[in-house]
């Protein structure tokens, strides 16, 4: 087995010093023709002030027609790369518009999944297709910029946090199991109680989750366990009985190739591989909804929705009856028959460094948002620095300069007691603004107005804050022109007065 990339590895070389150059990237498009420079795959994200991207490099090298990479290919001179040259490890790749790109797309997710419609992975990769573990980080970011709306940092946080212990099979494959179902009872009290606690599950949001820290309540135990159980144990009953008809042989073959779960467990890192799209595609099939590039033949029940409903109704009543301590055996860490243990995460020891086990969420690192006020070649400049500052009061020799000199240790106090209260920085001339930043000593203000002035008369309001927390605002607004900047002190956090250690005012 031959890389594309042995010999060159040094390549890549360029395009990172491509990227290291601001001659050579200053927007999107050169970010991502210096992406394409680098040998290896990888997915590549570009963010400045105006644009996003996204590209995915990698030596690709062009097959010859009529090979399939579905199948093994001989080691013939008839199969080999296109244009390959055995000397110097070199043929023809997918050019550059080829590639899967995008410049400004509403988001984009890269959370192991495919790269994009109608692109292959690796050969050995058949866990890609209509269903993969971004769904649930798709959904709530679709949702959050619907229509007109726009997600905060702390939204989107908390939507890779809420994506994070969403089980993927119980958010988007059972509730077509249940709509299968239907709401007539089976004809069995276990099997409608289990079908009830299901429900009740996928309408909470499917979570594997203790929403109250267990480290403090000391309940270790999910919220909804019994729900979490029964789909862990059905699961495997109910995907062999829907395509039971590819025949023991195929389907023990299929499933050497790609396993049918990769549920919650001590990784952490799970729902990557699965037959989540497999069964997915097959009961909206059943159920009559549109399937792309589904199967000739639904599976379940031979496409009958009846026969389908009983398969399923069958191996509910037997995940039913499977006792905790087979659905979680016991291993060196757990007890047989404790699900909150079997998902915990384990981490590995590094020398004397030990960590305890840790409540499971996918993927479990940590997430931050990054925002770039500014692009390469931008003025970042801080218009405020060393101008002229006068406020409304002082306290105890905290004067108004102290916010425009650049050092983080001295600031600007207002007197005890009393609201309204502001500081006003003249910049020298006429300036084009569009974002203030304020950093706040423990006297911060809760509710306050950035206003501005081109003649230090007339003021426009550019930011209303109220409910603020302190710390560091970083507040953008529309650019406009102004010489004057005041940010003015309603409401107090504290009961002293106001007092900032900097007072930043920038272009952009």
């Amino acid at each position: 087995m031959l890389r594309s990339t042995y010999f060159h590895e040094a390549d890549s070389g360029i395009g990172f010093s491509m990227f290291n150059d601001p001659a050579a990237v200053k927007s999107a498009s050169d970010f991502q023709h210096a992406a394409y420079r680098v040998g290896y795959t990888f997915n590549w994200l570009y963010v400045d002030a105006d644009d996003t991207a996204y590209f995915n490099s990698g030596a690709n090298p062009v097959r010859t027609a009529g090979t399939d990479s579905n199948f093994p290919i001989r080691a013939e001179q008839q199969y080999e790369w296109r244009g390959w040259n055995p000397d110097t490890n070199m043929a023809d790749y997918t050019p550059f518009e080829q590639r899967p790109q995008g410049i400004n797309q509403d988001y984009y997710t890269s959370w192991n999944n495919k790269q994009a419609p109608k692109f292959r992975a690796a050969d050995d990769q058949y866990g890609y297709g209509p269903l993969y573990r971004n769904k649930p980080l798709d959904d709530r970011s679709e949702a959050g910029i619907a229509g007109d709306n726009k997600m905060s940092k702390v939204e989107l946080v908390q939507a890779m946090e809420d994506a994070g212990t969403v089980d993927l099979r119980g958010d988007n494959i059972l509730p077509l199991a249940l709509q299968v179902i239907g709401d007539a009872p089976t004809g069995d009290t276990a099997v409608d109680a289990a079908v009830a606690k299901l429900k009740a599950w996928v309408a909470s949001g499917a979570h594997r989750i203790t929403r109250n820290d267990p480290n403090v309540t000391k309940v270790y135990k999910y919220d909804e366990a019994e729900a979490v159980q029964l789909l862990d144990a059905w699961w495997p009953r109910w995907v062999k009985a829907e395509f039971a008809g590819l025949g023991d042989p195929l389907y023990g073959a299929l499933t050497n190739v790609l396993a049918i779960d990769d549920r919650a467990g001590h990784v952490g890192s799970k729902f990557q591989y699965g037959w989540y799209g497999y069964a997915s595609k097959d009961l909206r099939a059943v159920l009559g909804q549109p399937v792309s590039g589904g199967f000739p033949t639904p599976f379940c029940g031979g496409g009958d929705r009846s026969a389908c409903r009983d398969l399923l109704i069958s191996t509910l009543k037997q995940a039913a009856a499977v006792p905790a301590a087979e659905v979680y055996p016991a291993d060196g860490d757990c007890a047989a028959g404790d699900q909150f243990c079997a998902d915990q995460i384990i981490h590995q020891p590094i020398g004397g460094i030990t960590q305890d086990k840790t409540q499971w969420v996918n993927r479990p690192t940590y997430q931050q948002v990054i925002e770039f006020p500014a692009r390469r070649g931008d003025d970042i400049a801080n218009l405020a620095r060393g101008k002229t500052a006068t406020a409304t009061s002082t306290e105890g020799g905290y004067v108004a300069a102290n916010a425009v000199d650049g050092n983080p240790d001295t600031r600007w106090a207002s007197r005890w007691w009393h609201d309204p209260e502001s500081i006003t920085v003249d910049l020298g001339s006429a300036r084009s603004i569009g974002r203030v930043v304020l950093d706040w000593e423990a006297a911060y203000g809760k509710d306050y107005t950035v206003q501005v002035s081109t003649d230090g008369t007339s003021w426009r309001t550019v930011k209303a804050v109220t409910g603020g927390d302190g710390g560091r605002d970083n507040l953008r607004f529309a650019t406009t022109t102004a010489q004057h900047v005041r940010v003015t002190g309603t409401v107090r956090g504290i009961n002293y007065g106001y007092s900032l250690y900097e007072f930043a005012v920038y272009s952009r």
